[in-house]
């Protein structure tokens, strides 16, 4: 049995959880999900740590592309690698300059697998489809 008004509350308590660390004064918020949050500048060292309840640093990055929620990349300070999110699409097919034609409103193809449903058989295929990323207008 599952309780969805279970996770819909801590879903919920961890999105207002998160509400104080986007509006830290000076500090803009860039990005952020229901357990993750990336701000420009770094949190006071009191917060961060390995013990529950503490934020957990996972990247200093350099040279990021924010488009828009969930569809990101940039640049890890330390290994240089390429950190890129992209909801609904592949996010590992796209480039960096991908992201920075996306930021300045070109559309961007790529492709996504999908799951095809043949009812009659019942066959479950996953299939490789183009997809059209749209750029953000102003």
């Amino acid at each position: 049995p599952s309780a969805v008004q279970i996770s819909a509350m801590i879903s919920s308590y961890a999105r207002a959880s998160i509400n104080p660390f986007k509006n830290i004064p000076d500090n803009i918020a860039i990005a952020s999900n229901t357990d993750s949050l990336i701000l420009r500048k770094a949190l006071n060292s009191d917060l961060v740590g390995k013990e529950l309840g503490k934020w957990k640093l996972e990247h200093k990055f350099i040279n990021g592309v924010f488009v828009r929620s969930r569809l990101y990349c940039y640049e890890d300070a330390n290994t240089q690698e390429l950190i890129r999110k992209a909801s609904g699409v592949t996010a590992a097919k796209l480039s960096y300059e991908d992201y920075q034609k996306l930021a300045i409103g070109q559309n961007v193809i790529t492709n996504k697998d999908v799951f095809k449903v043949d009812w009659k058989s019942l066959n479950i295929e996953v299939i490789n489809v183009e997809t059209n990323l749209k750029g953000i207008k102003e």
